[in-house]
């Protein structure tokens, strides 16, 4: 069924863009569903992609300054860079279940930070 995974991706952009509070995490199967979904609709991964910058622009100064430093672009490109390298990264397989629920409870992985930095 379709509208199972739709609404996983729902949960998948708020776990990306850290909105408190947490949203219950996509099972296995259902990240699964979104990764195939997103890597094989360009068109939803780009919605998700805006949905995901509206998010994280609205997140305060403080914080995006923060994750431009992490990241290593200008605070104004955090948003839409952010997004994209989270979105291309659990499409292509390179961010797993696994670690989107670790860096819920504050455990980033040394390969989410290649991501987050475009490596």
């Amino acid at each position: 069924m379709i509208l199972r995974p739709l609404a996983a991706a729902g949960l998948l952009i708020a776990a990306l863009t850290a909105c408190a509070p947490q949203p219950p995490e996509p099972s296995k199967e259902d990240f699964s569903a979104v990764r195939e979904l997103l890597s094989g609709s360009p068109a939803l991964k780009k919605r998700t992609i805006t949905q995901c910058t509206a998010s994280v622009a609205a997140k305060p100064d403080d914080s995006r300054v923060v994750m431009a430093q992490l990241m290593n672009v200008p605070p104004q490109r955090v948003a839409a860079t952010y997004c994209q390298r989270m979105i291309e990264g659990v499409a292509s397989g390179r961010v797993t279940q696994a670690e989107m629920a670790a860096a819920n409870s504050g455990k980033v992985s040394a390969n989410l930070v290649r991501v987050l930095q475009g490596r």
